[in-house]
């Protein structure tokens, strides 16, 4: 693309940002913009914090909060703020509520709550009781207008304007892509286990009727546990039983199909095949990203929530992992060789030992995947950067497990269709055929587009 047709492109895209901070400002400074990842959306919440601030009708100097839901977004907010020039803090939510809920209030004139659909939860919903503030623009790729929940955006922060996947794509504010979605065969083995898992299912939850809520509210409370047994001639506790067994066998077939030996290996073909790529790898368990950023080699790193501490020498090499035995910390070399802190230091005489714990772990991967002269190329993580995280050069992500909400497939796609010159990105779904996997992939991507069924990595064209 030529200097003179990116710079018209970027003028379009300055033109739809202004259009919604035009929104926002005529509806008195209140409102969110939802807009797919990749057009810009932290750009257009500062453009409209900053006409904010330098009104003619702000009688006092105003100054500017964001609140985030992970410690990465804070780092990239902060960069961005850098360039402006009007007073800021960014809050991760967490912290935020540490601060300030038992009694207190911050105070502020604009607030900017960045992926602002993660503040209607049980756990983080305090936000808008927590802070005062005179004006709000929020942020959100994803915004589920069917949840009950969303009548907390829309009182506080309703939708003024939304920027699609097909409108951001035919202006080219993302790069092309395309999803494959790659079946996976059960073993024989793996096959019997989840038939096993699926006959309880059906045995447990044709109790209630195959009804969802009936069953949660048997679960959780006696009386409709009597009221069911009542109607089937049962004892209430016989009731209670199967409710709990059923969300025990729901909890085991995911825990199965979220880790599947098969899929770690089908996702390192796909990595290998494509050495020239830039790769991002979802899924559900942390010790499945760990698992198989440890299959994948000196080319990967993990990065989630869950990181256990390693031991490590002066170069930053691994040399052992922190593991739990009889409530005792050991380090655990590759030969499988179990030491106390002590004892490891003795056994590598000759090195120079450190702990590397999770927040140094976290830090440390994203440096180095984002670094681009090391030899990494692919982060596994779980959930924790599904959202927000910012990698212009990933081309290439494999989602080896999701859950059935289409939020989560629009932000996981979001990764790696920032535009950059040249790219064409492509995400291949792993799903096991014929199960609850492949179930939970048809409904979260509802709202997806480019989407070819393959049953081979052969048919995988880049």
């Amino acid at each position: 693309m030529s200097n003179k047709n990116k710079t018209q492109l970027d003028d379009v895209r300055t033109e739809r940002q202004q259009e919604i901070v035009d929104k926002w400002i005529a509806n008195n400074g209140r409102g969110t913009a939802l807009a797919v990842t990749g057009f810009g959306k932290t750009r257009t919440l500062l453009m409209g914090a900053e006409a904010c601030v330098n009104s003619k009708n702000a009688v006092t100097q105003r100054d500017v909060t964001v609140i985030v839901p992970t410690n990465y977004l804070k780092k990239e907010w902060e960069e961005a703020l850098q360039h402006y020039n009007f007073p800021s803090k960014v809050y991760t939510i967490q912290t935020l509520i540490r601060r300030y809920n038992a009694g207190k209030k911050l105070r502020t004139s604009i607030l900017l709550p960045d992926e602002i659909h993660r503040y209607t939860s049980d756990q983080f919903g305090t936000l808008f009781n927590i802070v005062s503030y005179d004006f709000i623009f929020g942020a959100s790729a994803t915004i589920d207008t069917e949840d009950e929940k969303y009548a907390i955006v829309n009182d506080k922060c309703p939708i003024i304007d939304k920027v699609t996947l097909d409108e951001a794509k035919s202006n080219n504010w993302v790069s092309d892509f395309i999803i494959y979605n790659l079946a996976i065969e059960l073993s024989d083995e793996e096959q019997i286990l989840y038939n096993n898992m699926t006959n309880k299912f059906s045995k447990y939850f044709g109790t209630f009727n195959w009804d969802f809520d009936l069953a949660m509210q048997c679960f959780s409370n006696d009386d409709a546990c009597k009221r069911v047994a009542s109607f089937l001639g049962w004892d209430p506790q016989a009731v209670k039983i199967h409710a709990v067994q059923l969300f025990r066998v729901i909890q085991d077939r995911k825990f199965f199909l979220y880790n599947l030996d098969s899929k770690i290996k089908v996702a390192k073909e796909i990595i290998d095949r494509f050495p020239d790529r830039i790769f991002i790898t979802f899924s559900e368990s942390t010790e499945f990203a760990e698992r198989l950023a440890d299959e994948i080699g000196d080319e990967a790193v993990a990065y989630h929530s869950n990181l256990t501490t390693l031991v490590v020498d002066d170069k930053k090499k691994v040399v052992a992992k922190a593991v739990k035995v009889d409530n005792r910390t050991k380090y655990k070399d590759k030969s499988g060789n179990l030491y106390t802190w002590d004892q490891i230091k003795s056994a590598y005489p000759n090195k120079k030992l450190s702990l590397l714990g999770n927040k140094r772990r976290k830090d440390l991967a994203i440096k180095r995947f984002k670094d681009g002269r090391t030899k990494i190329r692919a982060v596994s993580t779980a959930k924790a950067l599904d959202e927000g995280a910012n990698f212009p050069s990933l081309s290439a992500s494999i989602v080896t497990s999701g859950s059935s909400k289409a939020r989560q497939s629009i932000q996981r796609l979001g990764r790696m269709i920032r535009y950059q010159e040249g790219k064409s990105a492509f995400q291949v779904e792993l799903y096991a055929k014929g199960t609850q996997d492949e179930k939970w992939l048809i409904r979260r991507q509802e709202e997806s587009i480019n989407i070819q069924w393959i049953t081979s990595i052969n048919q995988i064209k880049a």
